[in-house]
Formats: C-alpha cells, sequence, structure tokens
C-alpha cells in the first residue's frame, strides 16, 4: 500500500483536527496546510455536525469544502467547547507574520572544526565576490504562506524596503520559505542562538556551539524561496489573475 500522508492538530485538552483528506505527498500535505491555517482562525468557518450517536466539528473554507475533522464529541456543547478553545490557541500561536534576521558574522567559525559557509571559488580565480560569506552579509528568513505574503507586488515591496532601510554596506538575502522548512528552521534557530548564548559565558561548550552552527548553516544555504502557483493557458483562455512569469512562479497545469 502507498504511503498516505494527512495533517493533523492537537489543542490542550487533547482534541484534534485531522484533514479531510489523504495526500500522496508530503509536499501536498504541506501545500494543504496553507488553506487550512487561513480558515481555521475565523469562527464562520467551523461547523458542529452530528454523525450517528456523536457530535464532530468539521473546518470548511469559503466554499464549504471540508479541510478538516475533529475527533467525535459525546455531547454538542463539548463539541462547541473545543471550537472555541481551537481558535483560541490558533490566534495565540499561529504567528505566521514573524521573521528571522541573521547577521552571518554570527556564524563564523570558531576553530578549525567548525562547517564553513560555502564560498565561490572561480576556477580562474577571478574575483566573483562571494568569497567571504560572513561579513556585512545579512539572511532575512520569513514564512510564504500568509495571503498578502504570496503577493508579488508586496514581496518586492518589502524586499526593497529592507533593503533600503538596511546598512549600505550590508549585502541583505530575502528568503520566502514554506511551512516543513520553517520548522525545521525554527528549530535549528532557537537551538543555535541557546547555545550561542551560553557561549559567551562558558567557552566549554564550544562543541554544542559546533554541532548546532553547522546544523544552521547547511540549513541557512540551502533555502530557497517558494513562489505562488501559475497556470497555463490556451491562446482563447488568455486572462489569468496569475500569469507565469519566468522565477517568480511555480508552473502549474494547463487548462482546457
Amino acid at each position: 500500500m502507498p504511503v498516505k500522508y494527512v495533517y493533523s492538530f492537537k489543542d490542550s485538552k487533547g482534541d484534534t483536527l485531522t484533514s479531510a483528506t489523504e495526500y500522496a505527498t508530503q509536499a501536498d500535505a504541506d501545500n494543504a496546510v496553507l488553506s487550512f491555517l487561513t480558515s481555521v482562525l475565523e469562527e464562520t468557518n467551523y461547523a458542529v455536525k452530528k454523525s450517528g450517536t456523536v457530535w464532530r466539528v468539521n473546518v470548511t473554507d469559503d466554499s464549504g469544502n471540508v479541510l478538516a475533522v475533529s475527533n467525535d464529541f459525546a455531547k454538542k456543547s463539548l463539541a462547541n467547547q473545543a471550537v472555541n478553545l481551537f481558535i483560541a490557541e490558533f490566534n495565540k500561536e499561529c504567528d505566521s507574520l514573524g521573521l528571522h534576521l541573521i547577521e552571518h558574522i554570527l556564524l563564523r567559525p570558531r576553530d578549525d572544526k567548525f562547517l564553513l559557509a560555502p564560498v565561490c571559488l572561480d576556477p580562474n580565480c577571478d574575483f566573483c565576490g562571494e568569497q567571504d560569506p560572513y561579513s556585512f552579509r545579512i539572511s532575512v528568513v520569513l514564512p510564504y504562506w500568509p495571503v498578502h505574503f504570496r503577493n508579488l507586488a508586496f514581496r518586492s515591496y518589502f524586499e526593497e524596503l529592507v533593503r533600503r532601510e538596511a546598512p549600505a554596506h550590508t549585502t541583505v538575502k530575502v528568503c520566502w520559505i514554506n511551512n516543513s522548512s520553517m520548522y525545521d528552521f525554527d528549530k535549528a534557530y532557537k537551538d543555535w542562538i541557546t547555545v550561542l548564548a551560553n557561549y559567551e559565558f562558558d567557552t566549554s561548550t564550544i562543541n554544542a556551539l559546533q554541532a548546532a552552527n553547522d546544523k544552521l548553516i547547511n540549513l541557512l544555504f540551502n533555502l530557497h524561496s517558494e513562489y505562488p502557483v501559475a497556470t497555463l493557458h490556451d491562446c482563447v483562455e488568455s486572462k489569468d489573475t496569475n500569469p507565469v512569469m519566468l522565477g517568480k512562479t511555480i508552473l502549474g497545469s494547463f487548462k482546457k
């Protein structure tokens, strides 16, 4: 049997919301979470339904499609209480508008055991501008799934603003990453910043710093921005709210 993927969320009481659809790949499930997160904060997108002798909570999108289903509740009142708790916890926890700003100089090696950040070495020894990946370099990492973060005009405005407000001698890289990548990056960043603070007071923790530093470098220098899906059309159906743009969209399917 092929492996199927679902997403599932649990509140502080142990009640769950699980995707109503099984997905063929983890990437499909990750993309489906985006629609779920845009709907889960609104009370109007919750519906308490009776199924036999039990009650369940359905989360729907604006078109009425069921995105996720809860576990069973013996009473309707318990299902309604769960809805309120789901909304409260998602509003508290889903701060998807934050960002990470990392100065590369903080990732510098402390000894020869540390992993080095990737360096551009031209085969002809010509200068290519990437010999020093640490000095005067900043990375800004953001989630791509909030609705206005998927708007390319807003992205261009934000990136221009960041680069304009940054010191003139710094190079800024902006990455818009998906849910799965952000989860891995959040965890690695938290571990790294904790051991970095500990190292400032106790240099004997250098091995822990090396491990966290190496992991963050591997993640940071392999990030790539996610872009919205665009769709190809035939000559008759030429209008589209999201046209294909080279380097700015992911190619979707051809529409007939």
